[in-house]
């Protein structure tokens, strides 16, 4: 078996153990860090740097979260997002959480993202830690609220 074989079937085998999550982030460094602490937190992670490639990761993966970035070069998180559930790609069943280093761009995840999901990248709080507490509380059936998304802001 190939190297590549090899790897892709490793990868496979590691994110069948564990809740699959997808990061979107086009900062290498920040994709790395935030990779490591996810996966020290209990997730498969598998990485990407743009929501141009979000659909394609999305029909080859059962992902159980997407972390999303919201401003990128080439197409930005909430746009990718829509998009994604607007094709059924992205359905309910997976909590998404939008992040940002600007707190005020929270407002581009309502009605997109779960109820409290937003990551605001200045808070000093372990990331890995967050999320899995959130995709805990979304995953039990006693707990409705995590499943509905973000209001909408009214006019």
């Amino acid at each position: 078996m190939s190297p590549g074989r090899l790897f892709k079937a490793f990868a496979l085998w590691f994110l069948m153990r564990k809740p699959k999550l997808l990061l979107v982030e086009d900062n290498e460094i920040i994709r790395q860090e935030y990779a490591g602490s996810l996966t020290r937190a209990g997730f498969g992670v598998m990485s990407i740097c743009d929501g141009r490639l979000m659909e394609d990761a999305l029909v080859l993966n059962g992902f159980d979260v997407v972390l999303c970035d919201t401003g990128m070069e080439y197409l930005d998180g909430p746009e990718a997002c829509a998009r994604a559930k607007g094709k059924g790609l992205l359905p309910d069943e997976i909590l998404l959480i939008g992040m940002s280093d600007d707190s005020d761009n929270q407002q581009y995840w309502r009605g997109l993202a779960h109820f409290g999901g937003f990551y605001d990248k200045d808070y000093p709080g372990d990331i890995g830690e967050m999320v899995m507490a959130h995709y805990m509380n979304f995953s039990k059936p006693s707990s409705p609220a995590w499943r509905e998304r973000m209001p909408e802001l009214s006019q």
